[in-house]
């Protein structure tokens, strides 16, 4: 039964659902099918309420069986673990009972608090920023850093298969939108080539460690095509921060690229655990950003919620044992997947894909999946073609040996059973 200290999560596609609505080709292109559909998907049929326990337990229902399922959790950010870590969750502690649970500042022109503005100096110098901003979450910052630096008749290049954000970013903008090849820097060339043969200013934008599937993008390659083009580039690193490069600071740290790009976004629940995202970048670029939201986007995080993620940070730079444990756990999953016959393909972070390309049997896999006692995220359409339909899972520093050798075991006969597994 539910832990009487566990917290509920719905679940249904993962991420935010691309909006039911007419859209134009380019706009489809990226945010996939975003057309009206006569009868809902098998996505938008599943769903189920997940209450959390632990870092890696769960109990799962579902309206079709409302009696709790015990299952393994590989899904969700915090792959580090520094949401439940005994330093941040005592300064969570400390700083609700001195500061409450409220936001601690309001929108323009209320001030913000100075632990926010703490936070947003030690982001920026963390991915190597000149400044940062604080956003309610990472779909606010997208699409807010996509309108503030695309505008009517621009063209925003996009490498983010299933991430609708930056796509309706483009939409709110005025901007056309097209899709590049997924993690191939030549036909970026090719695009932005045709670009400047027409006069158009161009913003790129790419994820720095890939949702689809887990890999590094190449962004050493991605940096010089679009300096020697001047155009501007966006690269949404949420799931490569804490996880990618020699001191997780990223997929830029990962490649070899200094500095950051023209914008940064990350997620702070994903890497620290807590609440809330963030934009960095260039002054002049973040000044730019700031006039388009009126100097401050909304509320921040919740202030505790702020104090903490500088307690989770600080582990995070201090603490090498964290992502020692967790790219421990990602190397047994993936040779433990290879070793069952499964096409993973690189494994460059905590996500690991196994790809389904079939849109009913992705959910009819997870239905098995539930009843046998493990829970993966998956990626379906809308968000993506359903050719690319598949399970991801999310491999934690928290996991332990026996819960990640059980889920192992499970995915092994799910592979036979469906064909998944050579």
């Amino acid at each position: 039964m539910k832990s009487a200290n566990a917290t509920d999560v719905a679940i249904g596609v993962e991420g935010e659902r691309a909006a039911s609505r007419s859209s134009s080709a380019p706009l489809a292109a990226v945010a996939v099918s975003t057309e009206r559909r006569e009868e809902p998907s098998a996505a938008d049929r599943w769903s189920a309420t997940l209450h959390v326990t632990s870092d890696s337990r769960a109990f799962l229902t579902t309206a079709e069986d409302p009696a709790p399922r015990a299952v393994i959790l590989m899904a969700g950010g915090d792959c580090l673990g520094l949401g439940t870590h005994p330093v941040v969750v005592d300064e969570a502690v400390r700083a609700t009972r001195r500061y409450g649970w409220g936001c601690g500042a309001g929108a323009l022109p209320d001030p913000w608090h100075a632990a926010h503005e703490e936070l947003e100096r030690r982001l920026a110098e963390f991915v190597g920023a000149e400044t940062a901003l604080l956003f309610p979450g990472r779909y606010v910052a997208l699409v807010t850093g996509i309108s503030a630096l695309a505008g009517p008749d621009d063209l925003l290049l996009v490498d983010a298969p299933g991430n609708p954000a930056l796509a309706e970013g483009a939409e709110l903008a005025g901007a056309r939108v097209e899709a590049c090849a997924h993690a191939d820097p030549q036909d970026l060339v090719r695009r932005l080539g045709r670009a400047a043969d027409a006069g158009s200013h161009v913003l790129v934008a790419v994820e720095g460690v890939s949702g689809l599937d887990g890999r590094v993008s190449p962004l050493a390659e991605i940096v010089a095509a679009t300096r020697a083009a001047g155009a501007c580039l966006l690269v949404d690193d949420s799931y490569g921060l804490g996880v990618a490069g020699p001191r997780g600071r990223g997929s830029s740290e990962a490649c070899g690229v200094r500095g950051a790009p023209d914008l940064l976004v990350g997620c702070l629940a994903g890497f620290l655990g807590g609440t809330g995202a963030f934009a960095a970048g260039p002054r002049a670029v973040m000044d730019a950003l700031r006039r388009h939201v009126g100097r401050r986007p909304d509320t921040p995080p919740p202030l505790a919620a702020s104090v903490s993620a500088l307690a989770a940070l600080t582990v995070l730079e201090t603490d090498p044992e964290l992502r020692a444990r967790l790219w421990k756990n990602i190397c047994f999953v993936r040779e433990g997947l290879r070793a069952r016959g499964f096409a993973t393909g690189a494994v460059e972070s905590a996500l690991v894909p196994i790809p389904v390309g079939d849109e009913a049997l992705l959910f009819r896999v997870k239905d098995w999946l539930v009843r046998e006692g493990l829970y993966a995220a998956h990626l379906a359409p809308p968000l993506v073609e359903p050719s690319l339909a598949r399970l991801r899972l999310t491999v934690k520093a928290t996991q332990s040996a026996a819960d990640l050798a059980r889920a192992l075991e499970i995915l092994e006969q799910a592979g036979r059973r469906f064909g998944l597994a050579d």
